[in-house]
């Protein structure tokens, strides 16, 4: 077989692995580190892809190297199981939009693979302050946060929230903040947002429409962000 028909076959099943795992050459090239125009080449059969690219695709979009490489077999046949869970990569504006249903998650381009098995419903973000920031400095400004909305929440976890108001005050605009859930009552309504960081105001949520519990904390992750 010649090294550009072997190149287009393989480009042709890229993209059959990425369109049945529901992404766009975008979000697969934030998950792999590498450029949408270099993706886009190894689809189209003009690009050569490294071994180590070719794994960390493989391992991404849940495919084996045998289906990939020797055209053997059907896609649904040489499946594996990916790793973890690959979830949306979102600012604070979108989170927002999201939990106000104006934004569908699948739409969300920015992609993280969190190696864990995750809900539908879990997201990742870059800590938009230092609220919640220790003496050690974890949980500091701009560290990747990912949390999951699988369960009940329980006192003293650690939540993101959209905000529509303080104390009954409604907020000129709503806010999203990381911060720890401290329910007033047996009922879990009022509550508190509250921060480690002194310096930060604690949030008091005095009934259920002023805010939106978006998610626990199940992870955070030191790696790099996924390129805008």
């Amino acid at each position: 077989m010649q090294n550009r028909d072997r190149l287009q076959i393989l480009g042709e099943r890229l993209r059959e692995a990425r369109e049945n795992r529901g992404l766009s050459q975008t979000a697969l090239s934030h998950l792999v580190g590498k450029s949408k125009q270099l993706v886009s080449a190894w689809e189209a059969g003009r690009a050569e892809i490294t071994l180590g690219s070719l794994l960390t695709v493989a391992r991404v979009l849940g495919v084996g190297l045998d289906w990939l490489l020797l055209n053997d077999g059907k896609a649904g046949e040489k499946l594996i199981a990916p790793v973890g869970s690959i979830v949306p990569f979102v600012t604070p504006r979108q989170l927002i939009q999201l939990a106000h249903k104006k934004l569908d998650p699948h739409h969300v381009d920015r992609r993280l693979q969190a190696f864990l098995d995750l809900s539908s419903e879990a997201f990742a973000i870059a800590n938009p302050d230092d609220a919640m920031s220790t003496p050690t400095g974890d949980l500091g400004k701009g560290e990747i946060l990912v949390f999951d909305n699988d369960r009940a929440f329980a006192p003293g976890d650690l939540v993101f929230a959209v905000v529509l108001a303080d104390n009954g005050t409604k907020l000129p605009e709503p806010l999203a903040v990381f911060r720890r859930y401290r329910p007033l009552s047996s009922s879990g309504s009022p509550y508190q947002l509250a921060p480690e960081n002194t310096n930060w105001p604690t949030i008091t949520v005095a009934k259920t429409p002023d805010a939106k519990l978006l998610g626990c904390l199940v992870a955070t992750m030191r790696s790099r962000r996924p390129e805008d």
